[in-house]
């Protein structure tokens, strides 16, 4: 089996993308091959970190790397909290790898914790796009209030970090490459994901929780005890301590972007993190928290 995944980074997410794309191929099952997209621009994305990037299929005959350069396309797009231009690169997928039919989009942010191929085998020739729900119960009232805004229902609105793309709806049923042109500019808070949710609304294939696993689906109540994708929102595990970051460590240490000085510096901050939740629990075995709580009432 054959599976095109498309990936788009720039220089400062190299490592990130190195360890997202080890997770991935150490957990492909035989007789899977993947054929690795990267859209990118070559005044943000260097030669020397795309040979970097490249030399993975050096340890690993089950892939192959095409790198597309984009050049300045979404130059003039919005862009807002640390979210670079890259995430925009998604949107250009149905008319860039338009003649092949369905493609897995990833974010780099992701631990890929089992092979994925059930992923791209799923049916989903009755909709334009696959993706998963996004905050699924939806405590967030502001969240609730922003999606209301776009005209949109938000048990029906998605995350954008994992998409499995059906090209040959989207180039059938849409105008698609002016639409995104148009909507690109607007000042949109979450970017690239709400105009996908905007263009595709009641053209979603909604996946199942385990192929974009988040802290906030945990928060949610959503519990699952061996996801296939991990999902790293917000803070990275690589900048600071994080819950599952160990599981990011653990395929860095695999890939072939592991700095001993680097890691090291990992585990040095955890060992302080561990020293907050040990203090953590001494609070809570002599009750402060529960002072707190009642002072608070």
């Amino acid at each position: 089996m054959n599976i095109p995944i498309v990936f788009s980074f720039d220089n400062k997410f190299t490592i990130p993308a190195g360890v997202c794309i080890t997770s991935l191929l150490k957990n492909t099952k035989e007789g899977v091959y993947y054929t690795i997209y990267i859209l990118y621009s070559s005044s943000r994305l260097n030669k020397t970190n795309i040979n970097k990037i490249t030399s993975i299929q050096n340890k690993y005959t089950n892939c192959s790397f095409n790198f597309i350069d984009v050049k300045n396309s979404f130059h003039n797009s919005y862009e807002v909290r640390d979210v670079t231009i890259e995430s925009y690169y998604r949107l250009l997928i149905p008319t860039i790898l338009g003649d092949i039919p369905k493609v897995i989009y990833c974010d780099v942010d992701v631990i890929i914790n089992k092979d994925i191929s059930d992923l791209f085998a799923l049916d989903i020739s009755g909709k334009s796009i696959a993706g998963v729900q996004e905050h699924p119960n939806f405590q967030n009232k502001t969240q609730i209030k922003y999606i209301h805004k776009l005209n949109l229902k938000p048990s029906c609105y998605i995350n954008a970090g994992v998409l499995l793309f059906n090209n040959t709806n989207i180039n059938s049923k849409y105008d698609y490459k002016k639409t995104i042109k148009e909507m690109s500019v607007k000042k949109f808070k979450f970017q690239d994901q709400d105009i996908l949710n905007i263009i595709f609304q009641n053209d979603i294939y909604f996946l199942p929780n385990k192929y974009n696993y988040t802290l906030t689906s945990i928060e949610q109540g959503v519990l699952i005890k061996e996801p296939s994708i991990f999902h790293y929102i917000l803070a990275k595990p690589w900048n600071e301590p994080k819950l599952f970051g160990d599981l990011w460590w653990e395929y860095y240490k695999k890939s072939i972007f592991f700095d001993e000085d680097f890691y090291c510096n990992y585990l040095y901050n955890n060992l302080e993190l561990s020293r907050h939740i040990r203090f953590g629990k001494i609070l809570q075995r002599v009750g402060v928290y529960k002072m707190i709580d009642f002072l608070r009432r």
